[in-house]
């Protein structure tokens, strides 16, 4: 949709996006690092994590709260989000959104940087 101007009509689009999908793709940004990761968490979704070598607080559950995909297994993303989604209940997602959501509030309370 091009670049992303900060506009109320570009943050709205932006948050119908995040509430409609349940996995959000986090690839990298300019640096090896993705707030699309956080945001995802503070909607309550699955970050599906484009794995170039980013470095994320080793106290969260990153296997369990998100999809850690390998660059080099770009090319079956898909798949890999389709397995995980038939691999997975209804209870099992909504436990794992309320995880996300615990995740976005450990975060924001920074109490992984104190260790």
């Amino acid at each position: 949709t091009g670049v992303f101007t900060g506009s109320q009509q570009a943050v709205s689009v932006f948050r119908e996006h995040l509430l409609r999908n349940t996995y959000i793709l986090c690839p990298r940004g300019a640096e090896n690092y993705s707030f699309r990761v956080y945001e995802a968490l503070r909607f309550g979704r699955i970050p599906v994590i484009v794995d170039t070598g980013m470095v994320l607080p080793r106290e969260v559950p990153w296997n369990e709260v998100a999809i850690i995909v390998p660059y080099e297994r770009m090319q079956h993303l898909a798949e890999v989000i389709a397995d995980d989604y038939r691999s997975r209940s209804a209870r099992q997602f909504r436990e794992r959104q309320q995880l996300a959501l615990e995740t976005s509030d450990y975060l924001d309370r920074c109490g992984w940087m104190a260790g």
